[in-house]
């Protein structure tokens, strides 16, 4: 408890002044007792005054420097008492009122302790930290209250560059973009992941049609020496190797070296068909062809056919590109790199004419092969009982100046 020097000096005097007044209050009630014992009769009686100053108390000493002391007056009164002789001694009992002074000494009663401050407790939020690509380690997570400045830091792998602090999927502000990181702690549960990118730039090699296994692919640091290989199928030739990035040329070897760029690279291993296959086919009056078969690139080629009987060659038709038509019934080419189909072709030479007896004929005759052009002349003999009335064909009709039993016209 705590009590300033002003306030003990006003209770100090005040319990002087207690003093004093008791000392009064003693000195009048002796005076009274002595004239009590006189034996000079008293006309009058006699009042005395004693001051009597109340108990004090703690709340008495905290309120000095308010208030000033108050005092309360007693009086005392002596009652009329007999005369008596000069003889008799009158007694100190009778006729006397007695007067009682009580001092209450003052004891100090210690002030109540002020109660302490209730603590509101504060709400903690959990910060959670993660290692993304090319990350050793992260620290800096825990239990914060929000707004609290908290400070992140990650250590990054060899041949790796710090990116950021991501959350959500995002980059945070540009503020983030260092390894250590200073930000104000939401009033929410937060997690971030450090992300780094990787100093090295990546080969890919794949392979084509022909092409057995292809090796060399992998991270390379820009000014590295790259080798690449492949092996190539039975039946093919390595062709090149096919690349994506104008800062690495294609390769025309299987073993292929190039000075790493400050990109990725992809390369295609392709091969060719060491043979490529000729195919014959043949139309309506084709006996046979020849020539079919499996030719090197740049091979010539020769293909021939025989044609029936009635019919001429007309041409070889091709469906590859590069190889073309040919009128020639024996034709040579120079094989490409892909595969040939070629097709013979003949038209009729002869053309058959067929005699068919219609109602009332016995016979016909002139039927057979005829080559566009001929002179054809066809007969007729007729059963008894009827008459010739025309040759008719089937298709195109009544023929003009059929009439006669014995027609003749120009195949």
């Amino acid at each position: 408890m705590n009590i300033s020097l002003a306030t003990v000096k006003k209770a100090l005097c005040g319990c002087i002044s207690l003093v004093v007044a008791l000392i009064c209050v003693l000195l009048t009630v002796h005076a009274v007792k002595n004239k009590t014992d006189d034996p000079q009769p008293q006309a009058e009686s006699e009042t005395f005054a004693a001051t009597q100053t109340e108990p004090i108390t703690l709340q008495d000493i905290q309120l000095q420097s308010q208030t000033p002391m108050q005092t309360e007056t007693l009086t005392a009164k002596q009652e009329n008492l007999p005369k008596s002789t000069p003889t008799e001694k009158p007694s100190d009992k009778a006729g006397k009122e007695s007067v009682a002074v009580i001092v209450q000494p003052v004891v100090p009663v210690p002030a109540p302790k002020p109660s302490a401050p209730v603590e509101k407790k504060q709400t903690l939020y959990h910060l959670s930290l993660s290692c993304g690509t090319g990350i050793a380690a992260v620290s800096g997570s825990g239990d914060y209250p929000a707004g609290t400045l908290v400070t992140v830091s990650c250590a990054v792998k060899s041949n790796y560059t710090f990116r950021g602090w991501t959350t959500g999927g995002f980059f945070t502000p540009d503020e983030s973009k260092s390894r250590v990181y200073t930000f104000a702690m939401p009033a929410s549960d937060y997690s971030l992941i450090a992300e780094a990118t990787s100093d090295y730039n990546r080969v890919s090699v794949s392979s084509s049609t022909g092409i057995d296994s292809v090796s060399g692919g992998g991270e390379y640091l820009p000014g590295d020496r790259v080798t690449i290989r492949c092996t190539v199928k039975s039946g093919y030739t390595f062709s090149l190797w096919d690349s994506n990035n104008s800062d690495v040329n294609d390769g025309t070897t299987q073993t292929y070296s190039f000075i790493m760029p400050d990109s990725s690279v992809t390369l295609t291993a392709k091969a060719e068909k060491a043979y490529y296959e000729v195919k014959v086919k043949s139309n309506s009056g084709i006996a046979s062809v020849s020539g079919a078969g499996t030719f090197r690139p740049g091979d010539r080629v020769t293909v021939d056919c025989s044609v029936q009987s009635g019919y001429s060659f007309k041409k070889w038709t091709s469906s590859t590109v590069g190889v073309n038509d040919s009128n020639s019934q024996k034709y040579t080419f120079l094989m490409p790199k892909k595969d040939v189909t070629l097709t013979a072709n003949a038209v009729q030479s002869e053309y058959k004419v067929t005699l068919v007896k219609g109602e009332g004929i016995l016979s016909v005759s002139g039927s057979g092969s005829y080559a566009p052009g001929t002179s054809v002349t066809v007969k007729c003999t007729l059963k008894e009982g009827y008459t010739f009335h025309s040759w008719a064909s089937s298709d195109s009709g009544l023929l003009k100046g059929s009439a006669s039993q014995t027609y003749t016209f120009t195949m």
